[in-house]
């Protein structure tokens, strides 16, 4: 299992990621257990994967401490989960198909 952001970014688990904490922060602050639920829910069955991507979303840093930057970032991220969940069924025939 690797951390959310590394998936596929229109896969279901990496939308609702997304959906849920658009910003590092965000993400921080909900805390290593919230993290730890959503990576059990969505399918983390393997304990020591889940904790490694726990502990490396504690250990991450932003790339910038631009408070405007970040904000549309989040606005942008924000926007952007939508369509993409919509259209996540294309996408994902699309992939089978390429594979």
């Amino acid at each position: 299992m690797r951390p959310a952001w590394r998936e596929d970014l229109s896969s279901p688990p990496a939308l609702e990621f997304l959906s849920r904490w658009p910003r590092l922060l965000a993400l921080q602050q909900a805390g290593r257990s919230a993290l730890r639920h959503f990576y059990l829910v969505k399918g983390g069955r393997h304990s020591g994967r889940v904790e490694a991507c726990v502990a490396e979303t504690g250990n991450t840093r932003p790339l910038t401490s631009d408070s405007a930057v970040l904000q549309v970032a989040a606005q942008m991220t924000s926007i952007l989960v939508r369509p993409l969940r919509s259209l996540q069924p294309e996408i994902e025939q699309v992939g089978r198909r390429t594979r």
